[in-house]
This record gives C-alpha cells, structure tokens and sequence, in this order.
C-alpha cells in the first residue's frame, strides 16, 4: 500500500494563509510559516500529493530544500493517501497521519488485529466501542453476567429494554450493528483459571488481551499474564475506583522472558506495600460502587494503548497510567504550552 514514490503534506497539518499571502502550517506541536509564493504553491502540490521527480525539482526551487527538511523534521510528510474517505473510521486518519508515514497502512493492520476483551462491564465495554470505532473487526467477547439496571450509569452499550440479556449477545450485536463486516466469538462464561483462558481462546490467537474483570480478585492478572506469556499475546489491563484508575501497561512479551507475569507480581508486590502488612486480597475488594466517569476514562486510556499498539505507532508502555478525580488533581491548561516557538519563516 505504501508508495515510496509518492508524497503528500500530512492531513494532520492544517494550513491557514495570511492577509500579505504567507502561509502557516500548524501541527500539533510545532508551527511553520512559508512566506516565499513560489513554495506556498509547492506545499498546495503536496497536499494533493507529488510524485519523485516532482519533489525533486521543488528541492531545486528556492528554499524548497529547507522547506522539506522541516517537513521531515517534523513528520509532516506522508507517503500514502486516504484510502476510504466514506469508512466510519475515515476520521481517524489525520490521527494516524500524525504519528506514521503509513497512516493507510496502520488501518489496514488495525482491521486486521484479533482482539480478546475479558469483561463487559463499564471498562470493557467503552473500551470494545473505542476498538469497534477505529476499524478494529475481530474480537473474542467473553464474560458471564447479564445486564442490570443498575448497569446503565457507565456501561453504555446496553439499553434499559436489554435488562437481563447476556452482555456478550448484546455486545456482539452493537458491534455487527456498526461493522457489518466484523467477526465477533463470543463466550459467556466465568474464567477462572489460566487453563480455562487458554482454552477458550486457542481457536481465536488474540494479538491483544484486555483485561477488564476484577474477579477472582487478584488472581485475573496473574492467570491473563500466565497466559499471555505462555503463547505470546500482549497484555493490558485497566480498573477503575470511584476517584481514579488506571489503564496499562501493555505488555509484549519476548521469548524466554516472563514479562507479562513481572509486571503483574511487582503489581502485587506494590500493594501489599501499600496496605502496610494486610493482605491485599483481603484489604482491597471490589466495591459494589461504581462512578461512569471513572470508568470511562480508564476505559479511554486503555483504548488508546491498544489503537496505538495495534496500528504499530507506539512502542509498549512500561508503566501504569493513573489518573484522579477531582478539583484537588486537576491540572490547569496553558493556551500555549504545546506549540514552540514559531520556526524560521521561508
């Protein structure tokens, strides 16, 4: 799909042309004024796309050789175009474009992951309709409830109407509902051993396990990391309190290496620090409480780690993201804090 012969300025800049005729570029991070006409006619070449020979003389006009230095510089240069504008994902694209030279590539491997999510409750499920939404097609849904009521404050998939329906049969449905070309396993079931995952998943082979039930207690992680050492499937995980969460990391592992299982007994370790000599298994159960924020935003910071994995656009995480609710934890924004200084105008 890649086609090194071909150019394009990223979809992810966005261009605005000043009264004197200049034009700015503005990507997330930095900015770039192109005052020289000459190359403020290059650049609307570009985003329509340039083949070889036609960058290759821009390189000889002007400034075109800095010009596309800092294009490169900055990655705002792409080598494939939107492949389908109409798709429901279509919109995810510039996102793509801004972290990937490939970003057509990144949704075909998107569409092409298998993913199993463990749990359909207020983590899991936001983080199934995240997945569904970037282009991802191939799941295995398992968990053993049915849906409740009292559901409805943060799992947002089920209707009051669904009462008492598997949350897998509904939640297969909300996925081939959005992508008739999707292909969902499901199983409901409780998982409570690494013997019984294992064997409800060797048909499937997931690419990504997300872990999003907390029951057995404790013991889910040790027997998804089990399993995912075992056959070499990345992990992630993600919870959420009634003040805060966390979601990660995701873990690859690595022939010979128990990576999975070494972040998860350092997990452990940790809490038992925490409860100060109390066993956390006893100290800290699952409250019967649940806020939707919460879980939302831990299911969000999940979905990304997994997009970002799966479109090979960011390497694994190596800690966990914790977040807090709250006036006392929120951060205040400054307007312009994430741009630099303006670049050496062309």
């Amino acid at each position: 799909m890649t086609d090194p012969t071909m150019h394009f300025l990223s979809p992810a800049v966005q261009d605005a042309t000043r009264e004197d005729g200049a034009r700015i570029l503005l990507g997330e991070r930095a900015y770039l004024v192109v005052e020289d006409p000459g190359l403020v006619a290059f650049c609307d070449r570009l985003r329509a796309g340039l083949d070889r020979m036609a960058l290759l003389d821009g390189m000889r006009t002007g400034h075109g050789a800095t010009l596309l230095r800092k294009l490169l510089q900055f990655g705002w240069l792409v080598n494939e175009a939107q492949a389908d504008r109409d798709a429901p994902w279509a919109r995810q694209h510039g996102f793509l474009a801004a972290h990937s030279a490939q970003p057509a590539s990144c949704q075909v491997r998107l569409a092409e992951a298998r993913v199993c999510v463990l749990g359909l409750g207020g983590i899991g499920g936001v983080v199934l309709q995240h997945l569904v939404g970037a282009g991802i097609s191939k799941f295995l849904l398992i968990d053993d409830d049915c849906i409740e009521p009292s559901n409805m404050n943060r799992q947002f998939m089920f209707r009051a109407a669904d009462a008492g329906r598997p949350k897998v049969e509904v939640a297969a449905q909300y996925v081939l509902e959005r992508h008739t070309g999707a292909h969902v396993d499901v199983v409901r079931t409780h998982v409570d051993s690494r013997e019984r995952l294992f064997g409800l998943a060797e048909r499937f082979r997931p690419d990504l396990l997300i872990v999003a039930a907390d029951r057995p207690f404790l013991v889910i992680e040790r027997m998804c990391a089990g399993y995912c050492d075992d056959t070499d499937t990345a992990y992630l995980a993600a919870a959420a309190s009634l003040s805060g969460g966390f979601a990660g990391p995701l873990v690859v592992p690595e022939p010979g290496e128990r990576r999975c299982e070494a972040f998860v007994e350092a997990w452990m370790d940790q809490l038992a620090s925490a409860c100060e000599g109390f066993s956390p298994r006893a100290f800290l159960q699952p409250s019967e409480w649940s806020y939707g924020p919460s879980n939302t935003i831990a299911a969000a910071l999940a979905a990304d780690l997994a997009i970002r994995h799966l479109a090979d656009i960011a390497s694994p995480s190596t800690t966990r993201q914790r977040f807090s609710l709250g006036p006392i934890r929120v951060a205040h924004f400054e307007p312009d804090s994430h741009l630099e200084e303006p670049r050496t105008a062309l």
